[in-house]
């Protein structure tokens, strides 16, 4: 990188580094090459405020997380999607709920008698249980 560009230190988690690692690899960049490409691409799309407190609300309410919540709608959505792409939507949904689930038990963890955490735990494996089921009916072709 250009050295009129500023250094910036910053502590990731050592899982976070090493995808981003495995990522940049995977690209042929270097890894603060893939971070910047993720870091300006997470400006390129923005969902509206107003539909994003709508979404979130709507997540809450079924008890998934927001991620979950804009695959389900657009599963739903328009014309159907090929079986293939249906079952990578749901595998990214299925790790991003087991995802959760260990950020909730790790908080947990760390604070077991937070009755919010143990309530978040729980959605969590609510929402993991609800994919691994989605799955299961994709791969039954159901």
């Amino acid at each position: 990188m250009n050295a009129d560009i500023p250094h910036f230190k910053i502590r990731l988690p050592r899982d976070l580094k090493a995808k981003l690692e495995e990522a940049a690899k995977s690209h042929g960049r270097s890894l603060t090459a893939e971070i910047v490409r993720r870091l300006e691409a997470s400006f390129s799309f923005e969902i509206p405020s107003g539909l994003m407190v709508l979404l979130q609300a709507e997540a809450r309410a079924a008890g998934r997380s927001l991620n979950a919540e804009i695959i389900q709608r657009l599963m739903g959505a328009g014309a159907p999607l090929p079986a293939q792409v249906k079952q990578k939507a749901v595998l990214d949904a299925l790790v991003d709920a087991a995802g959760e689930v260990v950020r909730w038990h790790d908080a947990l963890s760390d604070h077991p008698d937070a009755t919010e955490y143990k309530e978040a735990f729980d959605s969590a494996m609510d929402d993991l249980a609800a994919w691994h089921t989605r799955l299961g009916r994709l791969n039954r072709g159901k």
